[in-house]
Formats: structure tokens, sequence, C-alpha cells
């Protein structure tokens, strides 16, 4: 049985909010974020400083600050760090705040739960240790119930909300993306988009976007997703930059399945 990806992740969920939320431990003043493109190109790239200088695409448009990256049990790797390293790249020229997310401030790991995920009983995972928390402490367990819930309240208070992979399903099943077009792991597409019929689930995407709703696809589309973000409230030049930094080659087309 193939393990879930953690968004988002389970996964992994990044999105960038308008106004200050309380958490259990601490004030949380946003959530998270993601982006897109180019594949093959006829040039040699030209070497990119680690700086990214470009600035939003319009003064008019209120440019993300505070950054959440929801940690489920289970998650996958790329699913958080992909993502995060051409953020952490970008942080460097603009004001930025990350906060990793989770119902308690106990370390998430990525070891499955479910001896069916992982048998050859193999004791080999990362553990993160969330930042923040945002709701009162739970009994350890796999239950991302707290996690839906969070999303359902916090959603309205968003700029952005962006999932990779199957943390798809979670924003789904927390209502928020009803009437929208989104995408998802393929692996896990049947298990995913059964979970809601009211989205309408795009299986040829690499990643999209839907309003202020951008979605990815399994894993390493979490970093394509994340520079389409990027794209979007940065310009085409600072993704590129920074993809060329990471030397990261983009998919030109977001409908690539």
């Amino acid at each position: 049985m193939s393990r879930l990806c953690s968004l988002i992740s389970i996964w992994t969920i990044l999105a960038a909010m308008k106004e200050t939320t309380a958490t259990t431990k601490r004030k949380l003043e946003g959530a998270s974020v993601t982006s897109q493109h180019p594949l093959h190109s006829s040039q040699e790239p030209k070497a990119i400083p680690r700086t990214v200088t470009n600035t939003p695409i319009s003064s008019a448009i209120p440019v993300p600050t505070s950054y959440g990256f929801i940690l489920f049990p289970a998650f996958e790797v790329i699913d958080v760090f992909g993502p995060l390293s051409p953020l952490n790249l970008l942080s460097l020229n603009q004001k930025m705040n990350l906060h990793l997310l989770s119902n308690s401030l106990s370390a998430t790991s990525t070891r499955p739960h479910a001896t069916a995920m992982n048998s050859a009983n193999s004791f080999f995972a990362e553990s993160i240790p969330p930042t923040h928390t945002h709701s009162p402490p739970q009994p350890p367990a796999a239950d991302i119930q707290p996690h839906i819930d969070f999303l359902a309240a916090t959603y309205p208070k968003l700029q952005y909300l962006v999932t990779v992979c199957t943390g798809a399903g979670l924003a789904a099943r927390a209502g928020v993306l009803d009437g929208r077009r989104a995408t998802t792991s393929k692996r896990e597409w049947n298990a995913t988009t059964s979970l809601r019929p009211q989205v309408n689930w795009v299986s040829h995407a690499r990643w999209l976007r839907d309003g202020n709703v951008f979605s990815g696809s399994g894993v390493t589309a979490a970093i394509d997703t994340t520079l389409a973000f990027i794209e979007h409230v940065y310009e085409n030049d600072t993704a590129t930059e920074i993809a060329n930094s990471i030397e990261h080659t983009r998919w030109p087309d977001a409908s690539y399945a």
C-alpha cells in the first residue's frame, strides 16, 4: 500500500493569511503558499546568485508575509521541503515568516502508523518539531480531524491556500474546495477524489489555480506548484531565477499529468 503524501500531506498545505489568527501556544500571523514552469531551453542558463531582487507584480496586490505548513502524521518529506527550498531563497529578499503547524508541539514523523504502509517494519524516518499549534493538545494519534477543522475555520482569513498531493483531500473534506477546480496525487486519485464529489477534480494537471487556491499533484509537483505561486505574486523572472538557483527544471505545461 502506498503511503500518504504530507501542505499541507499527509502532507502539506501552504497559504498566506490576511490577518492574525490565535494559536494555542503562540500567535500565528499567517499561513502558506506555492508555484510553476519552463522545461528544456535551447539557451544555456546563466549563473544566478542566491539573492532574488524582483518586486511584486503590482503594489496594489498585497504580498504574503506569513506562511504556514500543516504537518500531518506520515507526511512525505518532499511535500514539505520541496516547497520550502524556493521559499527559503525568496525570503532572503522578501519579508516572510514561517510557521510549521500541527495540533501539538510534539515532533511530527514521516513514519507511517499503519503496518501495511511499512511492511518491512523499517525504522527509517524523519521528524519535524512544529513551531506552533492550531488546536488544544490532542492525544498522540494519526487523527487528522483537527487539521480539517482548522482549515475550515482558517480559510476565510487566508490570502492564498496551496495544497500538495493528498493535502487536497483534507482541504476538500474541510469544504473549502467545493465548486473549485483542483488536482491531487495521481497515485491516490480514486481514494482522494471520492472524499468530496462537490470538488471539480482535474486529473490531467500538474498544478492548478482556481481563484486564490493553488493545488498540486503528487510529491515533486510540489516544487512546480510553489514556483507557480511565486510567479503569480512576484512575476516569472523571480520564479525562473529561483528555479535556476536550485537547478530545478520547471514543467512548462501545467496540464501535464
